[in-house]
């Protein structure tokens, strides 16, 4: 059907206007479809790239919440790791004193003590550097996020001088094929015209 209309229109054009007139007209038309469709393909193209930004911006703030609690969560299980050693330790110097010995005598109960110290400390010196380490993990996502984020506004950016220089091309072919189609109209080719 398009084709029908645009072969109708072009018959028409070519009966009132000429046949120059009709390949000069034909070549604008067309030259402006390509003028609109470069106009929203870099309208979209940037459309998508700030989008994008935004969808970066906000992992990296999610990333650096993930950060912060992986800290906190540290802290925590930290310290519930040094209860749970005070509650041991406490047992074992009750034990200790219910047996009859005295508490701060040497020996195996002395060596016991000090292996469960040694233990707790083992222990939140772990929870704390796993901690640390997912903390540091997802820092290092949100450094990745935010590159990432600036690449696409950069990219958005750019897109409007794509779509200005898209706008030149466009331009210089629909020239051309207008030159194209007034000479073929009259019978002529690019090669019977000499310029100069």
């Amino acid at each position: 059907m398009t084709t029908m209309v645009a072969q109708l229109g072009t018959t028409l054009l070519t009966k009132v206007l000429g046949v120059g007139a009709t390949a000069a007209a034909t070549a604008g038309l067309s030259t402006g479809v390509a003028l609109i469709g470069t106009a929203v393909s870099g309208v979209a193209a940037a459309s998508a790239s700030r989008y994008n930004a935004a969808i970066l911006e906000r992992q990296a703030i999610l990333e650096q919440e993930n950060a912060d609690l992986a800290i906190q969560r540290g802290r925590v299980a930290a310290q519930d790791a040094d209860r749970e050693a005070a509650a041991v330790m406490g047992q074992v110097i009750a034990s200790q004193g219910a047996s009859g010995f005295r508490v701060n005598s040497g020996g195996s109960f002395a060596a016991r003590r000090l292996a469960i110290q040694r233990t707790a400390r083992t222990n939140r010196t772990r929870i704390v550097q796993d901690a640390e380490i997912q903390a540091k993990s997802a820092r290092e996502r949100v450094k990745t996020a935010r590159m990432k984020a600036s690449a696409e506004r950069r990219k958005a950016s750019f897109g409007f001088l794509s779509t200005v220089l898209g706008f030149s091309t466009d331009l210089v072919s629909g020239a051309n094929l207008a030159k194209e189609n007034t000479l073929k109209g009259l019978g002529r080719t690019t090669a019977d015209v000499r310029f100069g």
